[in-house]
């Protein structure tokens, strides 16, 4: 699957989560809480859709929406590098 693909998915998934501003341009450097109005909480929801949306399984307590070692904000690029990591450390499945 194509990093685009990705990403259009990632998008379905983050403005599906009850709050998100739909009147937003999304990119790759959008970020859900500063620019979408989503909390960091939001960030449990979108995890368990995106494992459900590419069939993957996010290591223990990853927030999508937050970088906690860096204490910043996760960009819609960010989302995507993390699933296109999990996709490949899946064996390929999607």
């Amino acid at each position: 699957m194509s990093k685009v693909g990705i990403m259009q998915r990632v998008e379905k998934v983050v403005l599906a989560i009850e709050g998100a501003k739909a009147d937003v341009a999304i990119t790759g450097k959008t970020r859900p809480i500063t620019d979408l109005g989503l909390k960091s909480i939001d960030g449990v929801d979108c995890a368990i859709a995106l494992e459900d949306e590419f069939q993957i399984t996010l290591e223990g307590g990853i927030n999508p929406f937050v970088n906690d070692e860096k204490k910043c904000a996760r960009s819609i690029q960010d989302i995507v590098d993390i699933v296109v990591k999990h996709i490949g450390s899946a064996g390929g499945n999607e």
